[in-house]
């Protein structure tokens, strides 16, 4: 469908950016010199889901039927009950699990949570 295809190109851009994040974060970890773990972890981590849910709502108003978009039964399925938003609720969420769950956000999180724990435990030992 026309809108789950709109969100697999939103979560590979997505990716990109979480791959630039990872990169800054490893970039701490191999450099002996640098002990302080990235700062703008949350910044870059907001502006991606941010930016993310954006383009996807943008995807959906355009394709949505009720403004004469090609939103078609394709995007239905028989759990939506051939309802356009509640097609749309579950595609956008399907889509932010996907970007901001265990393979995404999330594990880059918990590496940013070791690196802060590691760093402050040096300060205090």
């Amino acid at each position: 469908s026309k809108l789950l295809k709109a969100a697999r190109g939103i979560e590979s851009a997505a990716r990109r950016r979480m791959e630039s994040i990872e990169a800054k974060q490893d970039d701490v970890l191999l450099d002996p010199k640098r002990t302080l773990p990235i700062l703008e972890f949350g910044r870059d981590a907001d502006a991606l889901l941010s930016e993310a849910l954006e383009k996807f709502e943008s995807a959906a108003d355009a394709l949505s039927p009720a403004r004469g978009g090609s939103g078609g039964d394709e995007d239905y399925d028989d759990d939506d009950g051939g309802n356009w938003a509640a097609a749309t609720k579950r595609a956008r969420d399907d889509l932010m699990e996907r970007i901001a769950g265990r393979d995404g956000l999330r594990r880059l999180f918990s590496n940013q949570l070791s690196a802060l724990r590691e760093h402050h435990g040096r300060r205090y030992e």
